[in-house]
Protein backbone atom coordinates (compact mmCIF):
# COMPACT_ATOMS: atom_id res chain seq x y z
CA UNK A 1 0.00 0.00 0.00
CA UNK A 2 2.82 2.44 0.79
CA UNK A 3 4.16 1.81 -2.75
CA UNK A 4 1.16 2.90 -4.07
CA UNK A 5 0.64 5.51 -2.12
CA UNK A 6 4.19 6.75 -3.17
CA UNK A 7 3.71 6.24 -7.08
CA UNK A 8 0.53 8.09 -6.57
CA UNK A 9 2.12 10.51 -5.27
CA UNK A 10 4.34 11.15 -7.94
CA UNK A 11 1.81 11.21 -10.28
CA UNK A 12 0.21 14.04 -8.43
CA UNK A 13 3.09 16.01 -8.48
CA UNK A 14 3.42 15.82 -11.72
CA UNK A 15 0.02 17.25 -12.24
CA UNK A 16 -2.01 14.37 -12.90
CA UNK A 17 -5.32 12.90 -10.90
CA UNK A 18 -5.55 9.87 -9.50
CA UNK A 19 -8.42 7.24 -7.93
CA UNK A 20 -7.76 5.99 -4.94
CA UNK A 21 -10.53 3.63 -3.11
CA UNK A 22 -10.22 4.75 0.44
CA UNK A 23 -11.49 1.45 1.86
CA UNK A 24 -8.74 -0.99 0.30
CA UNK A 25 -10.28 -3.21 -0.97
CA UNK A 26 -14.15 -4.31 -1.79
CA UNK A 27 -16.62 -5.79 0.53
CA UNK A 28 -18.12 -8.65 0.33
CA UNK A 29 -21.40 -7.70 1.25
CA UNK A 30 -21.41 -4.23 -1.18
CA UNK A 31 -21.52 -2.35 1.52
CA UNK A 32 -19.37 1.39 2.34
CA UNK A 33 -16.92 -0.18 4.84
CA UNK A 34 -14.87 2.34 7.31
CA UNK A 35 -11.93 4.57 5.07
CA UNK A 36 -8.35 4.06 5.69
CA UNK A 37 -6.94 7.18 6.26
CA UNK A 38 -3.54 6.81 3.59
CA UNK A 39 -5.46 8.04 0.79
CA UNK A 40 -6.57 11.27 3.11
CA UNK A 41 -3.44 11.85 3.97
CA UNK A 42 -2.11 11.67 0.58
CA UNK A 43 -4.35 14.64 -0.36
CA UNK A 44 -3.80 16.82 2.46
CA UNK A 45 -0.19 16.55 2.12
CA UNK A 46 -0.47 17.16 -1.77
CA UNK A 47 -2.99 19.80 -1.22
CA UNK A 48 -5.38 18.44 -3.32
CA UNK A 49 -9.00 18.27 -3.03
CA UNK A 50 -10.69 14.89 -2.79
CA UNK A 51 -13.77 14.53 -4.38
CA UNK A 52 -15.84 12.07 -3.42
CA UNK A 53 -17.45 8.67 -5.83
CA UNK A 54 -20.21 6.33 -5.41
CA UNK A 55 -20.41 3.26 -7.30
CA UNK A 56 -23.90 1.35 -7.23
CA UNK A 57 -24.04 -1.91 -8.16
CA UNK A 58 -20.49 -3.19 -8.42
CA UNK A 59 -20.85 -6.13 -6.14
CA UNK A 60 -23.84 -7.57 -7.83
CA UNK A 61 -21.82 -7.03 -11.65
CA UNK A 62 -18.32 -8.07 -10.08
CA UNK A 63 -18.76 -9.72 -6.90
CA UNK A 64 -15.38 -9.98 -4.61
CA UNK A 65 -13.24 -12.97 -6.03
CA UNK A 66 -14.25 -13.43 -9.12
CA UNK A 67 -12.61 -12.24 -12.13
CA UNK A 68 -15.10 -11.98 -14.65
CA UNK A 69 -17.95 -9.54 -14.68
CA UNK A 70 -21.34 -10.59 -14.64
CA UNK A 71 -24.10 -8.84 -16.78
CA UNK A 72 -25.50 -5.56 -15.26
CA UNK A 73 -25.47 -1.93 -14.90
CA UNK A 74 -22.80 -0.12 -13.03
CA UNK A 75 -23.82 3.58 -11.34
CA UNK A 76 -21.30 5.99 -11.04
CA UNK A 77 -22.20 9.44 -9.13
CA UNK A 78 -19.51 11.79 -8.66
CA UNK A 79 -19.91 14.53 -5.72
CA UNK A 80 -18.61 17.87 -5.15
CA UNK A 81 -14.99 18.11 -4.34
CA UNK A 82 -14.02 18.95 -0.48
CA UNK A 83 -10.87 21.29 -0.53
CA UNK A 84 -8.40 19.64 1.78
CA UNK A 85 -6.27 23.28 2.12
CA UNK A 86 -7.56 23.76 5.62
CA UNK A 87 -7.14 20.69 7.03
CA UNK A 88 -3.64 19.00 8.81
CA UNK A 89 -2.04 15.52 9.09
CA UNK A 90 -3.70 15.65 12.51
CA UNK A 91 -7.11 16.32 10.70
CA UNK A 92 -6.70 13.02 8.58
CA UNK A 93 -9.60 10.71 10.83
CA UNK A 94 -12.11 13.93 10.34
CA UNK A 95 -11.18 14.37 6.88
CA UNK A 96 -11.46 10.30 6.41
CA UNK A 97 -15.28 10.36 8.39
CA UNK A 98 -16.55 13.85 6.12
CA UNK A 99 -15.59 12.07 2.82
CA UNK A 100 -16.99 8.80 4.27
CA UNK A 101 -20.31 11.15 4.28
CA UNK A 102 -20.29 12.44 1.50
CA UNK A 103 -19.84 9.15 -0.44
CA UNK A 104 -22.54 7.52 1.29
CA UNK A 105 -24.75 10.40 0.08
CA UNK A 106 -24.08 8.95 -3.21
CA UNK A 107 -24.91 5.05 -2.48
CA UNK A 108 -28.54 3.43 -3.05
CA UNK A 109 -29.60 2.34 0.27
CA UNK A 110 -28.65 -0.94 -0.10
CA UNK A 111 -25.03 -0.55 -0.33
CA UNK A 112 -25.01 1.36 3.13
CA UNK A 113 -24.08 0.21 6.37
CA UNK A 114 -26.43 -1.23 8.61
CA UNK A 115 -26.36 1.54 10.94
CA UNK A 116 -26.84 4.38 7.93
CA UNK A 117 -30.03 2.19 5.92
CA UNK A 118 -33.14 3.77 6.09
CA UNK A 119 -35.96 1.37 7.94
CA UNK A 120 -37.48 -0.38 4.80
CA UNK A 121 -40.46 -1.22 6.89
Amino acid sequence: ALKSLNKAAKRIADGSSVLIFPEGTRSKNGRLHPFKTGAILLAIKSGVPVVPVGFNNVSQVLPKGKLLPRGGEVEIRIGRPIPTIDYTTKDKQTLALLLHDRVAELLNPMHLPDDERPDRS
